[in-house]
């Protein structure tokens, strides 16, 4: 019985030992160390929330594309401050150029001299000769015709307008210039008018020039050089025979008119006037 009670003690121990290493294995189990592994902690961590999205303000470049387009202003006109005068002088002219230039497409121009008597189509030849002798309808005239210098432009850009004709002591053509020698009625008859297809324009004379036959430094349509035109200037000035309040500058255009004086010496005269633009038809 004693031998049986020692073995069922022993037998006892052995179990319990058992279950004591069972035990400690579980526990090593459980505390093994953890693998640092990014995937698996990516999978296994907590995920955060979404972060804010942050509004985004329209660069400039952006914001102007899409702003609709405004209007171009339209530039504006600006008043013609002889308005009302080229109402009345445009009325009053009588010709028409259209029925005119098929009669004789050189007529390029008219002038009107009221006080002078002068009132003929102006018209421009191949030379400064031709229409000496030829009238407007291009048939033979003795008196010829009124007539612009050969390199006269039709626009009216030039900066001096130079027009010819003849002087026969009769009182046509431009044989009245002559008038304008005296001071009295140059004073009374200070302007007149000159009309093209296009526009009219008024000359206000300036000067009346004596110069000899074969002077041509009045009859240059446009200055080379500013000294050119100053040297013009001041020939006016300091050499004309009669001198009126009208100041002529260097930006001014202006209109010479030239004729014979029939004096002995055979002097030429030269109204000089300075141009300017009343208005343009429509």
């Amino acid at each position: 019985m004693m031998h049986l009670g020692r073995r069922l003690g022993f037998l006892l121990l052995i179990i319990t030992a058992l279950l004591i290493l069972a035990a400690c294995g579980s526990a090593k189990r459980n505390s093994l160390p953890l693998v640092n592994n990014p995937t698996l902690n990516t999978l296994t961590s907590t995920p955060t929330s979404s972060p804010t999205p942050i509004p985004v303000t329209p660069s400039a470049t952006f914001a102007a594309s899409t702003t609709p387009p405004t209007s171009t202003p339209k530039p504006t006109a600006t008043p013609n401050p002889y308005a009302a005068e080229f109402a009345i002088v445009s009325r009053a002219f009588k010709q028409d150029f259209t029925a005119l230039q098929t009669i004789n497409p050189d007529i390029k121009g008219w002038i009107e001299i009221e006080a002078a008597g002068i009132n003929h189509p102006v018209l421009l030849g191949p030379d400064n000769e031709y229409y000496l002798t030829i009238g407007f309808d291009k048939k033979e005239a003795k008196m010829g015709s009124i007539y612009f210098d050969m390199r006269f432009k039709p626009d009216m850009t030039d900066q001096n307008v130079v027009i010819y004709g003849h002087n026969f002591d009769n009182g046509r053509m431009f044989s009245n210039l002559v008038r304008f020698r005296n001071k009295r009625f140059l004073a009374d008859h200070p302007e007149f008018y000159i009309y093209t297809p296009t526009a009219i324009y008024r000359a206000q004379i300036a000067a009346v020039m004596i110069i000899k036959p074969d002077d041509p430094t009045l009859l240059i349509p446009n200055f080379e050089t500013n000294a050119d035109l100053k040297e013009y200037l001041t020939k006016l000035n300091t050499k004309a025979e009669f001198r009126t309040k009208i100041e002529l500058k260097e930006s001014d255009r202006f209109l010479s008119l030239y004729t014979c004086t029939n004096n002995a010496s055979d002097d030429r005269i030269v109204i000089i006037s300075k141009l300017i633009e009343i208005g343009r038809y429509q």
